[in-house]
């Protein structure tokens, strides 16, 4: 498995739309979940949908039409999963939702899918960071293709990681000295 990261700071935005293009007939192959997502809630009661409203599931010829309407639709943050489709929804929605808002176990490595379900998914997260990953190394590169600034996601999630425990090893000196408040209020 790999994947790739979009920094789409200079749009301002994160579009998903994209993706799924890139993927051409390749949406077909899955059934698609959407959770934690803010930006899209509205769009779905356009079209044929299960879903109780913290999370919403359609097939990949839904997925793939949605996509097409709405290629300007941005989301702020969300994940969208894709699935083989003789997985059942059941199966899929006993486990965790997948998350994006407030998810410390998100920048990672080794990758890993945030629904072990899945084959497929999409993170947007900070309105502007899109990272998407696959069990199919091929289908990541033809979607990365489209993405020419992209970065190996799993260089990021290490990158991420070293850059967190350099933090937590400069707080917990900091700690150890006594603070900062320690020190300016003795």
């Amino acid at each position: 498995m790999k994947g790739f990261l979009a920094d789409n700071s200079s749009e301002m935005c994160t579009r998903v739309a994209p993706v799924f293009a890139a993927m051409g007939d390749r949406v077909l192959d899955y059934n698609w979940l959407f959770s934690d997502m803010s930006g899209w809630d509205s769009i779905f009661f356009n079209y044929d949908h299960c879903g109780d409203g913290s999370y919403f599931f359609v097939r990949g010829d839904v997925m793939k039409k949605l996509m097409s309407e709405n290629r300007l639709a941005t989301m702020n943050w969300g994940v969208i999963s894709g699935f083989d489709k003789d997985i059942d929804l059941k199966d899929i929605i006993s486990d965790e939702l997948p998350f994006a808002d407030g998810n410390k176990e998100l920048w990672t490595a080794p990758l890993k899918m945030m629904h072990e379900k899945a084959s497929v998914e999409v993170i947007v997260t900070d309105i502007t960071k899109l990272a998407f990953m696959a069990a199919d190394d091929e289908l990541v590169d033809k979607v990365a293709a489209a993405f020419p600034r992209n970065v190996d996601l799993e260089g990021y999630c290490t990158r991420m990681m070293r850059k967190r425990e350099k933090q937590a090893e400069k707080e917990a000196a900091e700690e150890k000295k006594g603070g900062f408040f320690k020190k300016l209020f003795g």
